[in-house]
């Protein structure tokens, strides 16, 4: 028996795509049609002729606008703005560079010289980055030539070639301000000043330096003309520590004493004494371990904690004497954190 059903009872899709089909009468019989390949052309519709009236439009708008923004046209709207911002731009040019000085930025433009440091090529895209080029140029050459006139036209590679002229035994290669402080000085001993290098080291049972110096008396001397500085010389592994120690809470150094005798033979004799203090002791960075005495008396001793008469513990030994013999050294850092003293006198002549 055969069954009828509504096609409204039918199951509903979401959408069309390519590979569903339609189910059509064609003068051919009933047939099936692809998505894909249904087509609705012009003449299917019924807005044809406003269809094809709107692109005529449209296409004499296109025509309209292509002719407004066509640069090469002197009737374009574009090619009178261009025309009015280039001779506005040009305009500007002229004030700020000057007409001969613009011409000289577009042949920089135009031939770009290399850089004067690395002679690397430059690409250079406008006057503004042309005007940069030829200043830094002018700066780089007046630098190059100030250079060249206060230490020759090649590099100081030697430095043994800076000397001193006062008489003094420093060298270049133990001047503390490098190859700088070689120059400085040897200016200063050009015009006649008096420069020593000086050191020392401040450490265990030595917590202060005195330097004693012979100087014409022509210089002008006082208890500053010694500057000094302080460096930590025990070594990286010393100074990284952060316990408590003479490095990591090193007080502060003065001078604590200046004095200086009466000429002789036109030399004076000068003391300046630099002192550590406060901080924490060199002396204080050993450690002991008690041991028995040269009288044989034990560190420690039984005793009885609980008062039962039975020795339940160990304590210390009242009888046992550190000092004689009674303690040894376990770790000896006394002299591991040793401070040296660099000292320097420049001084020139007396003026009053």
């Amino acid at each position: 028996m055969a069954e009828t059903r509504n096609i409204k009872d039918l199951p509903q899709s979401d959408a069309i795509a390519s590979g569903d089909y339609f189910l059509i009468e064609t003068t051919g019989g009933t047939q099936l049609l692809d998505f894909q390949n249904f087509v609705i052309d012009q003449d299917n519709t019924t807005f044809a002729i406003d269809l094809q009236t709107n692109v005529g439009s449209l296409s004499s708008q296109v025509e309209v606008l292509t002719a407004a923004v066509d640069i090469s046209n002197p009737d374009s709207p574009i090619y009178i703005v261009n025309t009015s911002l280039t001779q506005s731009i040009e305009s500007v040019n002229t004030t700020l560079y000057g007409a001969t000085f613009g011409t000289i930025l577009d042949e920089t433009r135009a031939n770009p010289p290399n850089d004067p440091q690395t002679n690397a090529a430059r690409s250079l895209d406008n006057n503004l980055q042309a005007l940069s080029a030829l200043i830094y140029d002018s700066v780089y050459s007046q630098i190059t030539e100030e250079i060249a006139a206060i230490r020759g036209s090649a590099d100081i590679t030697n430095r043994d070639e800076l000397v001193y002229q006062g008489g003094t035994t420093s060298a270049p290669e133990t001047n503390d301000g490098g190859l700088l402080g070689a120059v400085l000085d040897t200016a200063k001993a050009s015009v006649d000043v008096f420069t020593r290098q000086l050191g020392g080291i401040i450490t265990y049972g030595n917590d202060s330096i005195t330097f004693n110096l012979t100087i014409p008396e022509k210089y002008s001397v006082n208890a500053g003309s010694l500057q000094f500085n302080v460096w930590y010389s025990g070594g990286p592994a010393v100074v990284a520590r952060t316990d408590d120690n003479p490095y990591t809470n090193p007080g502060f150094f003065a001078i604590t004493d200046y004095s200086f005798g009466s000429p002789v033979n036109g030399d004076v004799e000068y003391t300046w004494t630099v002192k550590r203090i406060g901080g924490k002791p060199h002396g204080d960075m050993v450690s002991y371990t008690l041991i028995t005495d040269a009288a044989g008396n034990a560190p420690t001793i039984p005793v009885d904690t609980d008062g039962d008469g039975v020795d339940d513990s160990t304590g210390p030994n009242p009888a046992h004497d550190p000092n004689n013999g009674g303690q040894q050294i376990s770790t000896d850092d006394r002299e591991a954190f040793p401070f040296t003293i660099n000292g320097r006198v420049v001084v020139g002549l007396t003026t009053i």
